[in-house]
């Protein structure tokens, strides 16, 4: 330990050199050997000191009784209260209190940290279960730090590829090209939640802080938040008075409800039928524990969004999902309107279903300014600006997400999907292989890529592409009808047919998006049965049709007055109920 070493807890300031106690700046009377008691603990950053340890580091040879060591624990718990320093039977004593150990010599360079990455927390405890609770309380704290506006975090899915990696902080750190690093361990231990924490310098892995943390599983929204603010203070990072009240204000949480919310996100991103539909049995059982966990009520509103949305899940009709979609992101918000991610869901239930184009666009930006590191609000906003034809905007969003996390097969996919919507076919497709570089079996990738190739010609390959998206994603309706569609534009106009029966067949079983079976027509040059298709779509109010003015696919017929006039339709729409 450095002479220069000080701790803080609460309210208290332990200066290590000058074996003094402070409280609210006010210096305490106590002993000598009751500071030297406090100084052993509070090195130990929450693990344990057994009593014979204590005795020869404080008195250093003297032969005392186990009394003397016994009267400085309780002069120390008279002063702190009872709950910084904890009895463990058999086994001595430990600082139980959340502890921050800074060198006051290293604020001149701790103040030009302006950005930083979070490593994976590694779990200190066995099973699947902890090693997930460990990977959400790093997302927890990248997310929390993420808010701030001064502050460059490194993404999630940027770290993850550094679990357990060989590489030196400082290789890491130049690899993700950020000042400094933050690693640590979780251990969970029954129905409490302990995190050791170290803030280094990455360019040469100096340690300018580590603390400890120790809480009730309940109290662990507070926990999350409370690491992230101990390391802005110790890079000086000027906090906005909503940044600070946010990092200061969180409420207990069911533990279980936490951890299925955890699962339900998990679930979420991995994009089938069948893990969204798992996932939405996670945020059910998490709201039945917790019904004031706002942020249950955020994910299942996204999870019914991707069911309903026709470039994701899209396997239930949109007059019965989005409104659920709805109620769940409002429920989020009377909860919590500070809640990014729950004006983020709203904001596309407002784009894919309402046709509340100013709403949607007030939501995202809402989300945006409570959290600009949030990159799902980026990729989403996105959506927004194309179906505006908002170009260059739409791209500076898709890339701020991609920049954000750099390795996320969505935001990969996303920028593909982009390309793809400017008839940029093979920077789509060059985009979309990039994404298969890093989720091989990713269906949404395959079919994308099908239809990039589909719109340049290249039939065979476009059905290749399509074949692996069908066999990835399974139960998808939307992927069987561009097979159909691919088949038309080849000239085959027999198993383009074929399609559209079978699909009118499945119709009575599930959601058949009749959007879908219009774009078959489309390539078979039958505008009669187009037509007739949207509208359908419009009055089920398909969520496809918000891209009217830039899906490529609809290019042959935007000639008929009958396009204009579904657009301005769609345009004129306000939200509904």
């Amino acid at each position: 330990m450095s002479a220069r070493d000080q701790f803080e807890f609460g309210q208290y300031r332990l200066d290590a050199v000058g074996r003094v106690l402070f409280r609210n700046g006010e210096r305490l009377d106590l002993t000598p050997k009751a500071i030297d008691v406090l100084i052993v603990l509070a090195q130990a950053t929450g693990n344990p000191v057994s009593k014979q340890e204590l005795l020869e580091r404080v008195w250093k040879g003297v032969i005392v009784s186990d009394s003397s060591l016994t009267f400085h624990i309780s002069m120390l718990r008279r002063s702190l209260g009872g709950g910084y320093i904890e009895t463990l039977p058999k086994r001595g004593y430990r600082f139980a209190g959340a502890i921050s150990r800074s060198d006051p010599s290293s604020a001149a360079e701790q103040s030009a940290i302006r950005s930083l990455a979070v490593l994976p927390l590694a779990s200190l405890t066995r099973g699947v279960s902890a090693r997930r609770f460990a990977d959400a309380m790093t997302e927890a704290v990248i997310m929390s730090l993420a808010q701030l506006r001064e502050l460059r975090v490194a993404s999630r899915t940027s770290v993850l590829q550094y679990r357990g990696s060989r590489r030196t902080l400082p290789q890491i750190g130049a690899e993700l090209k950020v000042d400094a690093l933050v690693e640590g361990a979780v251990q969970l231990e029954g129905r409490r939640v302990r995190i050791n924490a170290r803030l280094v310098r990455a360019a040469d892995d100096h340690s300018l802080w580590a603390g400890s943390y120790d809480r009730d599983l309940r109290e662990v929204l507070k926990l999350q938040n409370e690491v992230a603010r101990t390391i802005a203070q110790q890079i000086q990072l000027k906090l906005t008075p909503h940044e600070y009240a946010r990092l200061n204000s969180a409420r207990t949480v069911d533990p279980e409800a936490y951890q299925l919310c955890i699962k339900g996100r998990h679930l979420w991103i991995k994009r089938t039928e069948e893990s969204v539909n798992r996932a939405v049995a996670c945020f059910h059982k998490a709201i039945a524990l917790d019904p004031q966990h706002a942020a249950a009520y955020s994910g299942l509103a996204d999870c019914y969004s991707s069911l309903g949305f026709s470039f994701d899940i899209g396997s239930h009709r949109p007059t019965e999902i989005q409104p659920r979609a709805r109620a769940a992101a409002e429920r989020a918000l009377q909860l919590d309107d500070s809640l990014a991610d729950a004006h983020n869901s709203l904001a596309y239930v407002r784009l894919n279903y309402d046709w509340d184009w100013n709403g949607a666009e007030r939501e995202f930006r809402r989300s945006l300014e409570l959290n600009p590191g949030y990159a799902h609000a980026h990729h989403w906003y996105a959506h927004f600006l194309v179906s505006h034809e908002r170009s260059e905007e739409a791209l500076a969003e898709s890339c701020k997400a991609l920049e954000l996390e750099p390795l996320s097969p969505v935001m990969n996919l996303h920028l593909g999907w982009h390309y793809w919507c400017a008839r940029q076919f093979d920077a789509a497709l060059e985009q979309l292989a990039k994404t298969l570089e890093l989720e091989p079996n990713y269906g949404l990738a395959y079919w994308y890529r099908g239809l990039a190739y589909a719109l340049t010609h290249r039939y065979a390959q476009a059905l290749r592409e399509l074949a692996a998206a069908r066999r990835l994603l399974k139960s998808s309706q939307m992927v069987e009808a561009d097979v159909g569609y691919v088949h038309a534009l080849a000239g085959d106009r027999g198993r383009a047919r074929k399609v559209i029966a079978t699909l009118k067949r499945r119709a009575g079983r599930r959601y058949i998006n009749p959007f879908e079976l219009a774009l078959i027509h489309v390539g078979l040059g039958d505008r009669e049965a187009a037509f007739a298709c949207l509208e359908t779509a419009f009055s089920e109010r398909s969520d496809v049709l918000v891209y009217l003015r830039v899906d490529p696919r609809l290019d042959p017929i935007r000639d008929d007055p009958r396009y204009s006039a579904l657009d301005r339709r769609v345009r004129a729409s306000r939200g509904v109920r």
